[in-house]
């Protein structure tokens, strides 16, 4: 019973004068799981408890170790070999135990459904057309995490999108800047999520090289976070749980992509941004930096193998939100193929 209780830098290790890529993965300072990095709502210090929680599904790496596996896949694409190390196109059952295998969070979809999971509002404002409730949920594994509910006024249930901003962006911010009130009028519920360690700066980095020395991925544990918004909506009565779509911008497509592709249960994916997993932010790894995601990104990018269909957008959806209703209209109100909005 489920209880609700409401491209690769060249800056490192490469060349006379490069920073050794062993200072590059090491936690700048130490990092301390009694020292809140963030919010004391949703921080990051959850995230550095999971190696703790989750200690026999850890895989621990040296600094040197993951140094080795990061300039390999550094070195790969440097070297134009970008079509990865799997070879072929993998049917969605083997590409999803591939994916949940890199990410490891196999351990975090078993009992998935039955895992408890609070859920508590913030905050709330009742307005005349759509209701707005900031919610907080905490999990047993990653802990606290926010986001932002906008269920419109009138006969439901309604089909409903799980919205990932990109880096650095809050909710009301990304509703302000992709207009989440046009997707309401729409007649879709709307659940935003606040990613955490996500600013593209140190804290990123100290969090992402912390996990992977541990043998996890900050991507993953953002997976399962969109996951348990997926999760969520359908316990509500205003939506309709067999019409849930994703939608993601910038980094927040990139775990987009990802989550689409590990579980069956999204109608729809619509996403502005590919990414081969090399990335970095020329001081830092981003949250989705993995040598273990890097041999699938060919399949992931082509956004064709999935669960779901999907609609690649320019970056920022510069072919305006019209677009963007229309093809989750195809597939959340009526079905269909999208249409190609280029």
């Amino acid at each position: 019973m489920v209880v609700f209780v409401l491209q690769p830098s060249l800056g490192f290790g490469e060349g006379p004068g490069a920073e050794p890529l062993s200072s590059f993965v090491e936690d700048r300072p130490p990092l301390s799981v009694e020292t809140p990095l963030g919010s004391e709502l949703y921080g990051v210090d959850d995230y550095l408890r999971l190696p703790i929680l989750a200690a026999p599904h850890a895989v621990p790496l040296s600094a040197a170790e993951l140094e080795r596996s990061l300039g390999y896949m550094w070195r790969d694409a440097d070297r134009d070999l970008a079509s990865g190390t799997v070879e072929g196109q993998l049917a969605p059952p083997d590409l999803q135990a591939g994916l949940v295998e890199a990410l490891n969070i196999g351990f975090l979809l078993e009992g998935f459904e039955e895992r408890p999971l609070g859920v508590v509002s913030l905050d709330s404002y009742p307005g005349r057309d759509v209701r707005e409730e900031l919610l907080l949920f905490d999990d047993p594994y990653v802990g606290r995490f926010a986001a932002l509910l906008l269920v419109p006024r009138g006969p439901g249930p309604f089909p409903a999108v799980v919205a990932l901003p990109g880096h650095d962006r809050g909710p009301w911010e990304f509703c302000t800047e992709f207009d989440c009130a046009g997707l309401t009028e729409a007649g879709y519920v709307v659940l935003v999520l606040q990613l955490r360690a996500d600013e593209s700066e140190d804290l990123e980095h100290r969090v992402a090289s912390h996990l992977l020395r541990e043998g996890f991925n900050l991507a993953g544990l953002h997976v399962y976070e969109a996951l348990q918004l997926w999760r969520y909506l359908r316990t509500l009565p205003e939506v309709d749980g067999q019409r849930i779509g994703l939608l993601g911008h910038s980094g927040g497509a990139i775990i987009a992509n990802l989550a689409v592709h590990v579980v069956d249960g999204f109608q729809v994916l619509v996403t502005d941004t590919t990414a081969m997993f090399t990335e970095d932010m020329s001081g830092g790894l981003l949250c989705a930096t993995s040598p273990e995601l890097y041999p699938f990104h060919p399949q992931v990018s082509e956004l064709d193998s999935g669960w779901a269909p999907a609609q690649l957008f320019e970056y920022g959806f510069p072919e305006g939100q019209d677009a963007v209703l229309s093809v989750l209209a195809r597939y959340l109100k009526s079905g269909g193929s999208p249409p190609d909005p280029r």
